[in-house]
């Protein structure tokens, strides 16, 4: 009696008895905030109420503007000013999810946001130790304006719709941004290429130098010389460095980043807050912009000369590396600016106790844009500016431009050489180089008005209205926003109403040489109205008598059965009443179909055909009209 319970059958029996009366557990209900988990389930298995989604997982998403950097899964902005990102996004739900470069504590990290095209918002994170490990990842959730909160009280209704919104991210240069993706709406996203094949289109110009902003206090970068002592390098020095204006506020309202918006173009900026040429101030001899725009990130605008020189040499060639231009990265696409602005110079002559010397700018900057041509941007447009102070207007005197440079005799001979400069070196390398330009600004009262027709002469492509056309159906091209706004500034370019086929003759300085600009004209139509009237006649023509002939065929049979109209073929065709079947037959010389219940054979009179037909009669059931066939000796009377 013993065996049968220690038997293996038996044991195994038991074994299952007790799994399944000792391990079934009732599932627990949970909250909605909580998400769908229960307590039987593993922790790694409960899908979270978010998604993930990053440039590598949801390229077609993601747009970088500027010169960025990938490591694994991080984006991490230069120090370039002005660098950023768009990103589309659906639903309200957004969180950033950052992961800053380990760099110590740091006080003020800080970045601007805007939600679809509006006003950017500035996002300063507390204090933080970013050698933390419990501060290396960071979730920061942007404010999506218009999101519709639930009542207290009521139920939050599920959302059919997830709208769609995007978010641009600007870096600001003293602690670069750094992130992995977006926290959004755990959805299935299926966007492809479309989005950001849409991007890549826009018109895209790069700035190189600061151009006017350079004769403000703290430049486009914040940064200037204080001789009050207390800068961010030096103790009491008389030539201090000192950060005058703070997270990047002088960039997001410098007189280029604002134009840039204001036409709804992308634009990146490159300057590095020194002279043009090398070592040209002896109070921080640094490597100037020419050198540096080549470079992956320019040097740090509050490290001195002294400190760069006690760095090893290795750190000097990492913080110095330079860019790979055409590097083609699938999860960080680079694009190729459609106009450079090459805006240099203030700086070196104007900022300065005692200017450069002139043949040193004239030879470097021949260098810069023949390197520029040749290792940057060979396909680019290239647009060199200079500002003619003899001609300027009148009411320059009266801007609300705050410039530091005095309106002296001294400093309007500074401004004239620079410009004589400038205008040589443009001159002679056009001879080499169709595709480069010299805009002159003749300075106004408002700096951003002169920006903004120097990109709307050299950049934006004029939009030339196609002859008007008898064809009602064609649809009629417009201008878009960038042409509409140049043609609301009055710009000569834009208001011309030249023949489109020809291209302008751009005077440089008055001196009779004329630069050759190649416009865009909007597409024409392949062929005259008249040819697309008579093609639409004849189809609709062809189209009538089909439709015609259809709805006749049925009223033909039943009048040629019935002896109403006369033709060679008596019977078209026929369709049961009852079950809804039809038979029917074709021409001469075509196969007949096999004859069904409810079918007749009909003879033909005075016709050398043995074709048979089949008639139908309202009603169902069908009526023999005859069974005798023509030749036959046999046949039912």
């Amino acid at each position: 009696m013993t065996r049968r319970f220690t038997t293996v059958p038996f044991q195994l029996v038991v074994l299952l008895m007790c799994l399944l009366f000792g391990f079934d557990r009732p599932v627990t209900a949970q909250s909605e905030n909580d998400g769908y988990k229960s307590s039987v389930f593993d922790p790694k298995y409960i899908p979270y109420q978010e998604l993930l989604i990053t440039p590598k997982t949801h390229a077609g998403l993601f747009s970088f503007t500027g010169r960025w950097r990938r490591r694994r899964e991080t984006y991490t902005a230069s120090r370039w000013p002005g660098t950023y990102f768009t990103a589309l996004i659906y639903g309200d739900i957004c969180i950033l999810k950052l992961r800053p470069k380990p760099q110590g504590v740091i006080k003020d990290y800080s970045f601007y946001v805007s939600v679809d095209g509006s006003e950017d918002l500035l996002y300063t994170l507390p204090e933080f130790d970013s050698l933390d490990k419990n501060r290396e990842i960071i979730f920061v959730p942007i404010t999506i304006p218009g999101a519709k909160k639930p009542e207290e009280g009521k139920e939050k209704e599920k959302e059919k719709t997830l709208d769609p919104h995007t978010i641009r991210i600007i870096s600001v240069a003293d602690h670069p941004f750094s992130f992995e993706g977006f926290l959004v709406a755990n959805t299935l996203v299926r966007q492809g290429s479309l989005w950001t094949d849409g991007q890549d289109e826009r018109l895209f110009v790069e700035f190189i130098g600061e151009g006017v902003d350079a004769e403000v206090y703290g430049g486009l970068l914040g940064y200037d010389h204080d001789n009050s002592g207390g800068g961010v390098g030096d103790d009491g020095s008389a030539h201090a460095v000192k950060q005058v204006v703070k997270n990047g506020l002088s960039v997001v309202n410098s007189t280029q980043f604002r134009a840039g918006e204001i036409l709804g173009i992308r634009h990146s900026h490159a300057d590095c807050g020194t002279c043009f040429l090398n070592s040209c101030d002896p109070r921080d001899p640094l490597p100037g912009l020419s050198v540096q725009y080549f470079n992956e990130n320019p040097l740090p605008t509050k490290l001195r000369s002294e400190e760069l020189r006690k760095l090893s040499k290795q750190y000097q060639d990492m913080m110095q590396k330079g860019l790979q231009f055409f590097r083609d990265d699938p999860w960080l696409k680079q694009i190729v600016p459609n106009a450079v602005i090459v805006d240099v110079g203030e700086r070196d002559f104007l900022r300065l106790e005692e200017p450069v010397d002139g043949e040193k700018f004239r030879r470097e900057l021949m260098v810069f844009l023949g390197r520029l041509r040749e290792s940057a941007r060979p396909n680019s447009k290239i647009v060199v500016v200079g500002r003619d102070w003899e001609n300027a207007d009148r009411s320059v005197s009266k801007s609300t431009f705050k410039s530091v440079v005095p309106l002296n005799d001294d400093m309007t001979a500074r401004r004239i050489k620079l410009f004589q400069i400038i205008k040589d070196v443009t001159q002679k390398i056009y001879e080499e180089d169709k595709n480069l330009a010299l805009a002159v600004i003749r300075p106004s009262a408002s700096p951003k008005k002169d920006m903004l027709n120097v990109l709307c002469t050299h950049a934006v492509p004029v939009f030339h209205a196609p002859p008007r056309s008898v064809n009602l159906l064609a649809k009629r091209p417009h201008p878009n926003k960038q042409q509409s706004l140049c043609v609301s500034l009055g710009n000569v370019k834009h208001n011309s109403g030249e023949d489109p086929e020809e291209a302008e003759e751009i005077e440089i300085a008055g001196d009779g040489s004329t630069i050759k600009i190649e416009e865009h004209t909007a597409p024409h139509e392949t062929a005259h109205g008249t040819r697309f009237i008579f093609l639409y006649g004849l189809i609709l023509v062809a189209f009538i008598i089909g439709l015609g002939y259809l709805l006749a065929r049925p009223f033909l049979m039943v009048l040629t059965n019935l002896g109403v109209v006369q033709g060679n073929r008596k019977v078209y065709g026929v369709r049961d009443m009852d079950s809804g079947m039809g038979f029917g037959f074709g021409r001469a010389n075509r196969s007949r179909l096999a004859k069904e219940k409810n079918s007749i054979s009909v003879p033909r009179s005075n016709s050398g055909s043995e074709e048979e037909g089949f008639v139908v009669l309202a009603g169902g059931g069908s009526q023999s009209l005859g069974t005798g066939r023509r030749g036959t000796t046999k046949g039912k009377p």
